[in-house]
């Protein structure tokens, strides 16, 4: 998965990306396609971040507080994270 260019960030600037419609993952995560990215569950109810590996997807991700503390994050690139997202969920279809 495919990084931008911009300097990382902290945990709040994770969230400003998510809410930007951005996918964010931490520089350290083992498996370079894991991303975050919020996913409406319907029109009065909130956004929910969604862990992806490249394969999966997990309804529900809770940050650690090593997640919150972290000055690793970084955007992925749209492109790569939306070819992996949409064939994982074509795989639970």
């Amino acid at each position: 998965m495919t990084m931008e260019t911009e300097p990382m960030f902290d945990f709040g600037g994770a969230l400003e990306r998510l809410r930007a419609g951005k996918s964010v993952r931490r520089r350290v995560w083992p498996n370079p396609g894991m991303a975050l990215v919020l996913r409406p569950l319907g029109p009065d109810h909130p956004s929910v971040m969604v862990l992806l590996d490249g394969v999966r997807i997990a309804d529900v991700w809770q940050a650690a507080q090593v997640d919150l503390l972290a000055t690793d994050w970084e955007t992925v690139k749209p492109a790569d994270f939306e070819k992996r997202y949409v064939a994982a969920l074509r795989g639970r279809l």
